[in-house]
């Protein structure tokens, strides 16, 4: 059940009209990506979420190796089929009066 004092018009409003950044510079000054407080980071993980220091430990490695990759794979690269090249590729019919 809603309450009453439930404000649906503001509400619906935000969704259909949502306040939005689109200028790049705004958007850039708002968003930095910094690397991590290691330390910080492990004793949030491990004190007060109950990971195991493996996984964390684990984790943080892969967060360290992502963080010197430059360039990031193209969709089509995860399409192509093992050992079937262009050339391979069926061919399609040629009909009457082609």
């Amino acid at each position: 059940m809603v309450p009453a004092e439930f404000l649906y018009k503001e509400s619906r409003e935000l969704f259909k009209n949502p306040e939005v950044i689109t200028e790049k510079d705004a958007l850039e000054a708002l968003i930095k990506f910094n690397k991590p407080d290691e330390e910080e980071l492990k004793a949030f993980l491990i004190n007060e979420k109950g990971f195991t220091e493996n996984k964390v430990e684990s984790g943080l490695s892969k967060l360290k190796n992502a963080q010197t990759k430059v360039n990031q794979s193209r969709l089509d690269c995860f399409f192509k089929s093992a050992g079937v090249s262009q050339s391979k590729m069926p061919q399609p019919a040629k009909g009457k009066g082609a």
